[in-house]
C-alpha cells in the first residue's frame, strides 16, 4: 500500500476516534455520586435503545440478571432513564406523585395517537390542568380530571357496572355456540377471540348500535393501529412507515364520528356518556370525542384480548384445574328444567316430550365464592405481566433517603422484574394458580396480596395497592 494513503487512512482513523470521544464528553451528563448506578453499554447513546428494539421488555430482565441492582441508570442518547427493580422501591417512588408524574409523557404523546397538530385546539383540552393544580373552585377541573371522576364513578360495582357486564357477556355468550359442534372445535384460538372479544367488549361501550358490530371490519381496523402502535408513537411518518395502522385509525375515527353524528351515543352505555359529556362540557367538537375514543380503546382491549386468551389456554390445559374450577363453578350454578309437550306430527294423536335445560351464573357471586378462579385469573396477570409504567421526573427527588433522580429524566418499573421478586418464593417463575388462595399467602401476608389487586385511584390512574407501581 502506498505510504500516502496508509498515512491518509490513519490519520482519518484517528480524528474520527478524536472527534466520537469530544462528542461522548460533550453529550455525556455528568453524574450525581448520589444517583442509582450507571449501567454502560457497548455502543454509547444508542446501545440501550438497540437492546430494546432487539428484545423488547425482556431487555430489563437480561439487564438485571447480569447487574443484581435494585434501581440502575441507562445512558439513552441524552437523557438519564431510571429503572427500578425493587418493589419497596416502586413504593417510594409512589410516595412523590407530585415531582415524579405520568403527565408529561401525555402532552408528548397525544399528538401522535390521536392524530393532532400540537398547536390544535383538542391539545389545549387536552393540555389544560394537566397537572392538577386547578380546583373546583378557581375553574373547570379540566378534561383529564372530569373524565377520571366520571369514569371512577361509573365504573365502581353498581348498576352502571352491571348493565356493561350484561351487554359484554350477552353478545359474547352467542359466539361460544360456535364451539358447541360435533367432535368439538378446532381452529387458531387467538384468532377466533380476538374480533369477537373485540365486538363483545366494545358492546359494552356503544351499546346496541355498536358501529364494531355493525361493521366487524372495524375491529380489524384497530387491531391493525394496535400492531402499528409503535411505529405511529414514534412518530416516523406514520403515514408511510405504518400505512396500516395509519388507515386503520382513520377508519376508526369517521366510524365513531358517524356514529355520534347520528345521536346513536344516547345508546351507549356509562362510560361512553362520561367522555362524551366531558369533551363537550370543556369546549371539545365531536370530532374531537371521535378522536379520543381511539385511546380509550387501547385501554379496554390491547391488555383484556391477550389476557382472556391466557386464561381460558392456561385452564384447558390443565384437566385437574380445569376440573376444579369447574366444580367451584358449579356449586353456584342454578339449572332449570322444562319439558314440553306437543303432537309428534299434525295427523298423529301421540305426543313427543322436549326437554330443554338452562344454566345460569349470577355474575356477583363469582368474587366470593369461586376462589380459586379469581386466584388463576391474578396469578396469570403476575406470571404474564410484560408492560412498563413510565414516570417524568419533574424536579430532583430523593428516594428511600437513598438515591437522587435528576430533573427531565425518566423513570421505568418494568412489571415482569416486580412480579419476579423472591419475595414470590422459589416458584416465582413458574404459573401457580392457586397462589392467591388465602391458606398459601402466610409467608407473604397483605403485601404480596396487594401487589396483584388493582385498584383505581381518584386520578383516574391504575395502581397496585401496594407495591405494584402506576399502571396507567
Amino acid at each position: 500500500m502506498d505510504i500516502s494513503i496508509f498515512s491518509t487512512v490513519v490519520g482519518l482513523s484517528l480524528l474520527l476516534v478524536i472527534v466520537y470521544l469530544s462528542l461522548v464528553h460533550l453529550f455525556s451528563p455528568e453524574y450525581d455520586p448520589r444517583e442509582p448506578p450507571v449501567i454502560s453499554s457497548l455502543i454509547p447513546y444508542v446501545g440501550h435503545i438497540l437492546g430494546l428494539l432487539r428484545y423488547g421488555q425482556r431487555y430489563f430482565e437480561i439487564l438485571s440478571a447480569c447487574n443484581n441492582l435494585p434501581i440502575y441508570t441507562l445512558q439513552t442518547l441524552n437523557k438519564r432513564t431510571y429503572v427500578v427493580n425493587s418493589p419497596d422501591l416502586v413504593t417510594a417512588v409512589e410516595r412523590n406523585e407530585r415531582t415524579i408524574a405520568f403527565f408529561p409523557f401525555v402532552s408528548l404523546l397525544s399528538p401522535r395517537i390521536f392524530d393532532l397538530a400540537p398547536e390544535s385546539s383538542a391539545m389545549d383540552l387536552i393540555k389544560y390542568n394537566m397537572d392538577g393544580k386547578i380546583v373546583g373552585k378557581e375553574g373547570k377541573v379540566g378534561l383529564g380530571h372530569e373524565t377520571h371522576r366520571g369514569m371512577h364513578r361509573v365504573m365502581a360495582p353498581g348498576p352502571d357496572l352491571d348493565r356493561m357486564n350484561k351487554a359484554m357477556l350477552g353478545t359474547f355468550a352467542p359466539f361460544l355456540d360456535e364451539w358447541a359442534v360435533e367432535g368439538g372445535w378446532e381452529g387458531d384460538l387467538y384468532e377466533w377471540i380476538r374480533p369477537r372479544f373485540t365486538i363483545a367488549s366494545t358492546e359494552a361501550i356503544y351499546g346496541k348500535e355498536n358501529p364494531i358490530r355493525l361493521q366487524p371490519e372495524l375491529a380489524e381496523a384497530f387491531w391493525d393501529f394496535e400492531k402499528d402502535f409503535t411505529m405511529i408513537i414514534l412518530g416516523l411518518y406514520p403515514k408511510y412507515t405504518a400505512r396500516k395502522g395509519f388507515a386503520g385509525r382513520r377508519k376508526l375515527r369517521q366510524a365513531i364520528k358517524e356514529y355520534l353524528n347520528r345521536g346513536d351515543h344516547k345508546y351507549g352505555l356509562g362510560v361512553l356518556k362520561v367522555r362524551h359529556d366531558a369533551v363537550i362540557n370543556n369546549g371539545g367538537t365531536v370530532d374531537d370525542v371521535a378522536r379520543f375514543e381511539i385511546g380509550d380503546l387501547i385501554g379496554v382491549l390491547v391488555n383484556a384480548t391477550p389476557t382472556f386468551f391466557w386464561m381460558l389456554l392456561t385452564i384447558y390445559s390443565d384437566a385437574d384445574l380445569l376440573e376444579d374450577i369447574r366444580t367451584e363453578i358449579g356449586a353456584i350454578m342454578t339449572t332449570t328444567t322444562t319439558i314440553t309437550t306437543e303432537p309428534s306430527s299434525p295427523s298423529s294423536s301421540k305426543e313427543s316430550e322436549t326437554t330443554k335445560t338452562k344454566h345460569e351464573i349470577d355474575i356477583t357471586t363469582l368474587d366470593p365464592h369461586c376462589p380459586l378462579l379469581l386466584s388463576a385469573y391474578r396469578e396469570l396477570l403476575r406470571h404474564r405481566t410484560q408492560s412498563s409504567t413510565a414516570r417524568w421526573i419533574l424536579q430532583d427527588t430523593l428516594i428511600a433517603d437513598r438515591y437522587l433522580l435528576k430533573k427531565d429524566s425518566v423513570l421505568l418499573v418494568p412489571g415482569a422484574l416486580i412480579h419476579a421478586d423472591p419475595l414470590w418464593g422459589p416458584d416465582r417463575k413458574e404459573y401457580n394458580p392457586r397462589r392467591f388462595l388465602k391458606n398459601r399467602l402466610p409467608g407473604l401476608g397483605r403485601r404480596a396480596d396487594a401487589l396483584s389487586r388493582p385498584i383505581l385511584r381518584d386520578d383516574g390512574t391504575h395502581v397496585r395497592a401496594r407495591d405494584g407501581g402506576d399502571e396507567v
